[in-house]
């Protein structure tokens, strides 16, 4: 049995952006192997999924190192008492958020 592979139907658009973030971005798709249109692609696909969700959720990137150093000098306890206040409300309101 052979699997196909199905293809999302793409559209062509055109849009009008400064030269300078034109460069930029032919820039990093050279250094990432992929071509201009596959770069752009891949931005859009983050801003209309993930990169949405967190910007409105007001989540910010922070590395595991970030956090141990931030935590490094509290007690464990005081750890526990914000994971767990976290947990009972942020964690609701992303869960309510991400699904309705």
């Amino acid at each position: 049995m052979l699997t196909q592979k199905f293809r999302e139907r793409t559209d062509t658009v055109s849009f009008r952006i400064g030269s300078g973030i034109r460069l930029s971005l032919e820039e990093e798709a050279k250094k990432s192997g992929v071509s201009l249109n596959t770069l752009v692609s891949q931005i859009f696909t983050y801003h209309t999924g993930w990169g949405r969700c967190a910007r409105r959720l007001k989540l910010i990137p922070l590395s595991k190192d970030h956090l141990r150093e931030l935590y490094q000098f509290m007690p464990k306890d005081r750890i526990q008492e914000i994971a767990k206040r976290l947990a009972e409300t942020a964690g609701v309101e992303h869960i309510l958020f991400l699904f309705q």
